[in-house]
Formats: structure tokens, C-alpha cells, sequence
């Protein structure tokens, strides 16, 4: 059986990891992806998966979300791959007005065990994410995939424009993240597939912080997060993006910076560099999980969980290859 991945990012390379160790067919697999221009936005993120304090119930987009995170812890108790640390989270109310931290998270508490003194709101646990460690232990359990169960897998970076571009004999898997725009032109184009948008997402990065004796640890600042990596002694700050407009983001990240400093020690702001990618937002912030005919599986609009909701794959896409 033939089978077409489109995107070679964490998505993409998830659905292979499901695909070559679920399927009792011997597969031949192609994955398609031209990275040179088209970065993946997997390497252009802060990479942390929290529940956000998210309950059943509330709206369906929280319950994706959640899911998606039960599915991700699922996976790290099974295989504690490499590349994913679970660490503190500090939720700060001081960047709340008056009461909306309380109504929002139901308490406030004094944070003793949190690297900026003096600080009150609640801790939680999050998961930080290192890209290239966790992608390289995944490819390496992929390829023992494709050992273990004799398919096939090959390589193209030839780009493409059209869906129809793709072998129509095959299962077609769509991971293309913000990139997913360009293919969504032609028939194929359906209602769901058009409401959305590709925004800017920035964060401003420190390498080299000589915080070795740090524990690495998550400050949430509403709109922001404080991110201290340990194993990489690196610093981010970054979050949501309040303005679309690329170069006001870049100014967004500094005044992130600013209010940061306020409340922890970091580098001087010439230290630093500001990473730019694209976030794939879709209607109402809900991701796309979607068959078209020919065989064709979408998957976008993964906004800001782009390491979570992959993990949904399974559950959302009605194909018993990737079940």
C-alpha cells in the first residue's frame, strides 16, 4: 500500500511514527517536504505543552486541547523519550487586574519555590520540549519502525502547489502546518480549509545564560511565558501574539522582555536573538482534522499546540492505518 506524507515537521513525522508501527501492510511510504524553504514551524516555537488549568466541558475547544494533552502525557509515561522535560510551571497573578487572576484559576497562592522571589498565583506542571533532541530520538524509533515491519521509505523535496500534484493511488496525509495555504486553492478547497490565517509568532531567545545550577522552570505572565531550558542553558520569552502585523510582533517581544526583567534576571537585551515563524490559526482557534475524497487527511490550524494536538491522530482521523 502507498502512502503520501506532505510535511516533514513534528506533525508529519508523527504520522510516521504512527503509520510504520501500526499498519499490518507492508507500506511504501513517501514523504515530501522541502524544508530549505518552507522551515517547519516545530523548530520556531517555545515548545511547551501545558493543561493550562483546562476543564471538560467548558467549550469544545477545550476539550481538543485537553485531550490532546492527556494524549501527550500518555505518550511520554510509555516511551519517556528523549527531549521532553517535565519541569514547574508558575502561573503569576501579578499581571492580572484586581480580582481576574482568582475568578480565572480559583485561588492564589505565595510561590516560594519560584525562581523570582515574591511572587504569589499557582504552580502547576508543564512539559518543555528540546526539537531537535525529541525529533532525532523520534526519527530513530521510525526507522526501527521501518526496520521491524519491512516498509518502505523515501524521501522527495520537490515542491508542490496543488493536491493533484500528489500519486492519486495513494493515502495522502496533509501535514503541512501554515505552509497548508498554498494547496487549499483548487477543488479541493472546502469551507472548513478556508477559514484561516497565518500569523506571526516570535519569541526572543538567550544562549549561554550560565544558569547551570538552575532546574529549568516556566514563568506564565498571562501573555507571556519565561522559559529557562537547563539542559540547553538558554532563556526564552515569548507568547501570544496581540499584533499580526510582523514587525509589531518584534516589538511585542521586547516589551515582553522588558516586563520580564522586572522580575528576573536576564541578559542584556543586545544578547539576545529574536526568532520569527509562521502559527497557522484557524476559525475560532479550532484545528483542522479533516478527509477530503482521494484518500486525503488534513491536518492544521494547530495554532499554539502544534506539540499537542498531532497526538490526536488516532482518535480524529478515520483511517485504520493510522488507528
Amino acid at each position: 500500500m502507498k502512502i503520501t506524507i506532505l510535511g516533514n515537521g513534528f506533525a508529519g513525522r508523527l504520522a510516521l511514527f504512527y503509520l510504520s508501527g501500526h499498519s499490518r501492510e507492508r507500506l511504501s511510504i513517501m514523504v515530501k517536504s522541502a524544508d530549505s524553504c518552507f522551515m517547519p514551524c516545530t523548530l520556531t516555537t517555545t515548545s511547551v505543552v501545558s493543561h493550562n488549568f483546562i476543564n471538560y466541558g467548558t467549550s469544545p475547544l477545550g476539550d481538543i486541547l485537553l485531550s490532546a494533552f492527556e494524549e501527550f502525557v500518555q505518550f511520554f509515561k510509555l516511551y519517556s523519550p528523549a527531549g521532553i522535560e517535565q519541569v514547574p510551571q508558575y502561573y503569576l497573578s501579578k499581571f492580572y487586574k484586581h480580582d481576574q487572576f482568582e475568578k480565572r484559576y480559583g485561588r492564589v497562592e505565595e510561590l516560594r519555590e519560584s525562581p523570582a522571589p515574591g511572587l504569589s498565583g499557582l504552580i502547576s506542571e508543564c512539559y518543555l520540549i528540546y526539537p531537535e533532541l525529541f525529533l532525532s530520538w523520534l526519527d530513530q524509533k521510525i526507522h526501527k519502525n521501518i526496520l521491524l515491519n519491512g516498509h518502505n521509505l523515501s524521501f522527495n523535496n520537490e515542491i508542490i502547489s496543488s493536491l493533484d500534484e500528489l500519486d492519486q493511488s495513494s493515502y495522502k496525509f496533509i501535514c503541512a502546518g501554515a505552509y497548508s495555504n498554498f494547496l487549499h486553492k483548487d477543488e479541493h478547497t472546502s469551507s472548513e480549509l478556508s477559514h484561516n490565517k497565518i500569523i506571526p509568532g516570535n519569541y526572543i531567545q538567550f544562549k549561554n545564560c550560565g544558569l547551570s545550577d538552575q532546574s529549568s522552570f516556566v514563568l506564565t505572565c498571562k501573555n507571556f511565558n519565561i522559559i529557562y531550558r537547563s539542559i540547553t542553558d538558554e532563556i526564552l520569552i515569548g507568547g501570544t501574539t496581540l499584533k499580526e502585523n510582523i514587525f509589531a510582533a518584534d516589538e511585542q517581544i521586547i516589551e515582553y522582555y522588558c516586563e520580564a526583567k522586572k522580575i528576573i534576571q536576564l541578559p542584556d537585551l543586545e544578547q539576545g536573538r529574536i526568532v520569527s515563524g509562521p502559527r497557522h490559526k484557524g476559525k475560532r482557534r479550532t484545528p483542522v482534522f479533516t478527509k477530503l475524497d482521494g484518500n486525503v487527511f488534513v491536518y492544521h490550524s494547530s495554532y499554539k499546540n502544534g506539540w499537542s494536538l498531532p497526538f490526536l491522530f488516532p482518535k480524529m482521523f478515520d483511517c485504520e492505518l493510522i488507528s
